[in-house]
């Protein structure tokens, strides 16, 4: 089962316009304003079997919330990604999707 946990600290304002690969980014923090993320397989290609990451994207400027505009991704319906409000799995889990976009619990 592959599994995407998306950490967010709600701190900024913008997504920068550096791109973030969730593969080579997993475990940091980024602090960041603008910028595009992206799956393992990059900008052309799919992610693999068997894959958990996570990845916490902070404000360069504290204090002020992030926008994350998703303008597209897709997955298998054994696939999670998960948003959480805060810096790890226990904080508000914001969206689940896996095939189709879940409200939050």
């Amino acid at each position: 089962m592959k599994k995407f946990l998306l950490l967010l600290i709600l701190l900024s304002s913008y997504i920068s316009f550096s791109q973030y690969n969730i593969a080579t980014e997993n475990g940091n923090t980024i602090n960041t304003c603008s910028g595009t993320f992206v799956d393992s397989g990059g900008t052309t290609g799919d992610y693999s079997n068997s894959e958990t990451y996570t990845v916490t994207f902070c404000s360069t400027t504290p204090g002020q919330t992030i926008q994350l505009d998703f303008s597209s991704f897709d997955t298998e319906s054994i696939d999670d990604f998960r948003v959480y409000d805060g810096n790890s799995t226990g904080a508000l889990l914001i969206v689940e999707y896996n095939g189709t976009i879940l409200p939050a619990t």
